[in-house]
């Protein structure tokens, strides 16, 4: 069978994602690991499951060597597969960085274009003179300040809650109001160094004095590198001290031999985090989601199932854009409360 072609589809990564979400792994690989669709599963309260890619970029990876005919019949497969293991839908994130199979005409499409940021590797000398101005203005000021960074193998004594890493990204999510969905316990962090081991790195810029001012995970998959998750104090930000470890890791990247650096994008389109990982001169990619179902039967049974459970009209769930419609949540009206 095929390896992995990229971080996202890894049983290392995927566990470990599993545990963020509170949900089970599992995966349909065929076609001799020419088509791979990872997936973490979630139970409903019928005892059906449902289930969604984990958390970044993954969706359904085709081998670009398979052409339209399998294709098709490659998507009948899984889809009896899925059915067979009670799964009901799956809610697919899609990758920019490897080759997608096409989504079914019948997909229900929630996310048609987010835009996400890939800096190629170019050589670093190119990669840096294709910065925008305010990138490298902010490296060399992180210089002039004293300030260093390193990028090696991350440790458990790095991830501990009262590690430097963890303490400068909680900080930094309460700064931004982060939902909880993007603060992570101790098990989480312990599951992505045990599935990933060496691959997952930790790049920290410190001051003359050794006191941390930024930092930031990545992975290291077959041909990307992947920016994961970053903090910074008050004092870093204001120096630019993430784009110095930015700067290090697509350094790296080309030191290794890797096609590239994944940013990811912004929250919302045109926000600051988005001209921030345009400032790094790569390519601008598209992000898609979509529901697929796998069973179409019990997919209208769970519809019917939530409408009743929440007293709603079953139309109230079916809002054009949200998937999968059972999981909507209709908010009670005044006079209910």
């Amino acid at each position: 069978m095929t390896a992995a072609p990229d971080v996202y589809f890894e049983e290392g990564y995927g566990r470990a994602a599993a545990v963020a979400e509170r949900a089970r792994w599992d995966e349909v690989v065929l076609a001799d690991g020419a088509w791979r669709m990872p997936l973490l599963l979630r139970e409903l309260p019928s005892g059906r499951l449902d289930a969604a890619s984990p958390y970044g970029y993954s969706g359904v990876f085709a081998d670009p060597s398979l052409d339209a005919g399998t294709i098709a019949g490659l998507w009948d497969e899984t889809r009896r597969e899925l059915a067979s293991r009670g799964i009901v839908s799956v809610f697919v994130r899609t990758s920019p960085m490897v080759g997608q199979a096409p989504a079914p005409e019948d997909a229900t499409w929630v996310v048609k274009g987010h835009d996400t940021f890939y800096v190629p590797c170019r050589g670093y000398d190119q990669n840096w003179d294709d910065y925008q101005g305010r990138a490298r203005t902010s490296v060399r000021k992180c210089q002039k300040l004293g300030l260093s960074v390193q990028i090696a193998p991350a440790a458990a004594a790095d991830l501990a809650a009262d590690g430097d890493f963890r303490e400068l990204y909680e900080q930094t999510m309460g700064k931004v109001s982060a939902t909880d969905f993007y603060h992570f316990g101790d098990d989480y962090y312990a599951a992505l160094l045990d599935g990933l081991g060496e691959n997952l790195l930790l790049g920290m810029v410190r001051d003359e004095q050794g006191a941390p001012q930024a930092a930031a995970l990545f992975m290291r998959g077959a041909r990307h590198l992947h920016y994961h998750l970053s903090g910074s104090t008050r004092d870093g930000m204001r120096a630019g001290a993430t784009t110095m470890v930015l700067d290090a890791a697509i350094k790296l990247a080309n030191e290794l031999g890797l096609e590239g650096l994944e940013l990811g994008g912004g929250v919302h389109s045109g926000d600051g985090l988005e001209k921030f990982k345009a400032s790094f001169g790569g390519e601008k990619r598209v992000f898609t989601a979509y529901g697929l179902i796998a069973d179409a039967d019990a997919h209208e049974v769970e519809i019917q199932a939530s409408a009743e459970r929440q007293g709603v009209d079953v139309a109230a769930l079916r809002e054009p854009g949200f998937f999968p419609a059972y999981r909507r949540t209709i908010a009670p009206t005044a006079e209910e409360d």
